[in-house]
């Protein structure tokens, strides 16, 4: 069942592992959000720069082609500066000066329970 008020609430998926980035999508849709995916974070920076698309979360991996982690966040934040950030990674959760503490941080691999608190979390803005 949809969370009340997803069916307004616009998700972009950035991830280059294809399988996984589909599953999400999938189940965002499911649950009621518009999802648009990409597989890199310059894609993912057009979608975003598209007055057009009304993009209120940015789940997305920190490890990339074409662009790090941090520089993404940082044009995400040039872009749409109140765009709510999702940092998902294997990795541990990854600590650099450029990236903001409290951007939350889910590790793969994670359930979907998992994934849909930390979306509902994200933009409910904690």
């Amino acid at each position: 069942m949809a969370e009340h008020g997803a069916q307004s609430q616009g998700i972009l998926v950035v991830d280059d592992d294809e399988a996984l980035r589909g599953m999400i999508g999938e189940h965002l849709r499911d649950l009621g959000y518009t999802v648009w995916e990409a597989a890199d974070p310059v894609a993912a920076l057009d979608i975003v720069g598209n007055d057009a698309q009304r993009v209120d979360l940015v789940v997305t991996d920190l490890v990339m082609p074409k662009m790090s982690g941090p520089h993404f966040v940082e044009r995400l934040r040039e872009l749409r500066p109140k765009v709510q950030i999702l940092r998902i990674s294997g990795y541990p959760r990854p600590h650099h000066p450029r990236l903001s503490a409290d951007v939350p941080f889910l590790q793969k691999p994670f359930t979907l329970d998992a994934l849909e608190s930390a979306v509902r979390s994200a933009l409910d803005g904690g």
